[in-house]
């Protein structure tokens, strides 16, 4: 298999993962939280709202919903980028 069959082999995998979560969370099985935790576990506890936003297929308010209720339950700090204040660095605390 060639690298760029690879990588479009990748892609859709993403995609259709995306796909299957989504429909996790319009029947209530999993919360957004989850996803947010495990996305965030998955990347070594560093994240940011937009990559979070592009990987779980979700937007970009709910996303924020989401680490703000995550960050008032104490499990993940929010840093704001010194030379930007729009970009958000989201950290695991626990």
């Amino acid at each position: 298999m060639d690298s760029t069959q690879h990588t479009i082999d990748i892609l859709e995998l993403h995609y259709s993962m995306a796909r299957y979560m989504n429909d996790f969370l319009s029947k209530g099985i999993v919360q957004g939280k989850d996803l947010v935790m495990l996305d965030l576990l998955r990347s070594n506890g560093i994240g940011n709202p937009a990559k979070l936003s592009h990987e779980l297929g979700l937007t970009s308010g709910r996303i924020t919903n989401i680490l703000n209720s995550l960050a008032k339950d104490g499990l993940v700090s929010k840093k704001k980028n010194r030379q930007d204040a729009r970009k958000i660095t989201v950290t695991l605390t626990q």
